[in-house]
C-alpha cells in the first residue's frame, strides 16, 4: 500500500515546484536598483503604473508618495503572477522593505 502513494507525492510535489517560478534573492534592504536587476535577470518584468500616478525621475514603474517619510513602490509580472516591492523612498537608493504577492 505504501508503494503507490511515494511515487504519487513525489508528482505532487515536482509538479508543484514546476507550478511557480522561484523568486530571486530579493529581500527586505535591498537597494532598488539590485533588486529590480535581480526580476528583470530573472524574467519578471516592470509593470507601468496607471495614468496620473506620481512616478520617480529614474525609474517610471517606480510610484512614489511626497513628503518628508515617502514610501514608494514598484510591481513585477512573471506571467499571471505580480510581486509588490514596498520601498523606503528616504533611502537613496530606494531600498526594498516590503515583499508581498499581488500588485502594489
Amino acid at each position: 500500500m505504501a508503494t503507490p502513494v511515494l511515487p504519487a507525492l513525489g508528482l505532487f510535489v515536482l509538479a508543484g515546484t514546476l507550478a511557480a517560478p522561484d523568486l530571486p534573492p530579493v529581500s527586505p534592504e535591498s537597494p532598488y536598483p539590485e533588486a529590480k536587476a535581480a526580476l528583470l535577470q530573472a524574467g519578471w518584468t516592470a509593470v507601468p503604473p496607471g495614468p496620473g500616478a506620481r512616478t520617480s525621475p529614474d525609474d517610471d514603474e517606480l510610484v512614489c508618495g511626497e513628503g518628508y517619510q515617502a514610501s514608494c513602490s514598484a510591481t513585477f509580472r512573471h506571467g499571471d503572477r505580480l510581486l509588490c516591492l514596498s520601498l523606503d523612498g528616504t533611502a537613496a537608493p530606494p531600498a526594498v522593505s516590503g515583499i508581498s504577492e499581488g500588485e502594489c
